[in-house]
């Protein structure tokens, strides 16, 4: 799916955002994954390795620019421990809340531009989850935005 040349392109190129970022890119592995819609991080039954893995039209679909703030997003995701915190709640309501959190962390603290995010619009932010719900506080845990 992605040549060595590149993957290891993509691995120098995070390097901008946070080193920890490369790291867990050179970990997994990226896969080409029909069943699924865009992008998702997965791990064996050990959880020790995982996968990157991406609907081949939605990879095709992104720039270099875009491809990163989804590898970064996955990313996220193993380091915040979804896949363990997230276990027993229900799965598109939890998988929502941990993109609000991952993704306004990726634009607050880890230097991307919501403005050059392609498909942002379709993505989990907290002004389009809780447009009017000013009761809801801004910065939080996804289990504060799942309760």
């Amino acid at each position: 799916m992605i040549s060595t040349e590149k993957f290891f392109q993509i691995a120098q190129d995070l390097e901008i955002y946070h080193g920890i970022f490369s790291r867990i890119w050179q970990m997994g592995k990226p896969i080409a994954d029909t069943t699924i819609p865009t992008a998702a991080v997965r791990f064996d039954r050990e959880g020790g390795f995982f996968s990157f893995c991406f609907n081949p039209d939605f990879y095709k679909s992104l720039n270099d620019y875009n491809l990163k703030f989804i590898i970064c997003h996955e990313a996220l995701h193993i380091i915040l421990n979804h896949g363990i915190r997230g276990y027993g709640l229900e799965p598109e309501l939890a998988n929502k809340t941990m993109d609000i959190v991952i993704n306004e962390s990726l634009v607050s603290n880890f230097g991307f531009d919501r403005n050059l995010i392609t498909n942002e619009k379709e993505l989990c932010w907290y002004n389009t989850v809780f447009p009017n719900e000013p009761d809801i506080e801004k910065d939080k845990c996804f289990e504060h935005y799942y309760d």
